[in-house]
């Protein structure tokens, strides 16, 4: 849910937080171009959605496009993390 005063978390500290998307490189192009600042697409060589060591992480979209397999994170205006999947 998205509105002011919905909860009394503090600024920056929700995470896991997802945008499910069928093509990343268009939501991607489309969050830039609404200035938003959005890491670049990324996957992980090792087949797994992504690690939160950054280990075995590749730049770029999965090359095969399989489901789940790509992302990208952005923080939004209270610096919450965000990954667009």
């Amino acid at each position: 849910m998205f509105g002011s005063n919905v909860i009394g978390a503090a600024p920056a500290s929700a995470r896991g937080h997802y945008l499910v998307v069928a093509d990343i490189e268009a939501a991607r192009a489309d969050l830039l171009r609404r200035s938003v600042e959005i890491g670049e697409a990324c996957h992980d060589a090792g087949g797994v959605f992504h690690r939160s060591d950054g280990e075995n992480r590749v730049s770029g979209a999965q090359p095969e496009r399989k489901s789940y397999a790509s992302f990208a994170t952005f923080s939004d205006p209270h610096r919450n993390r965000w990954f667009v999947q």
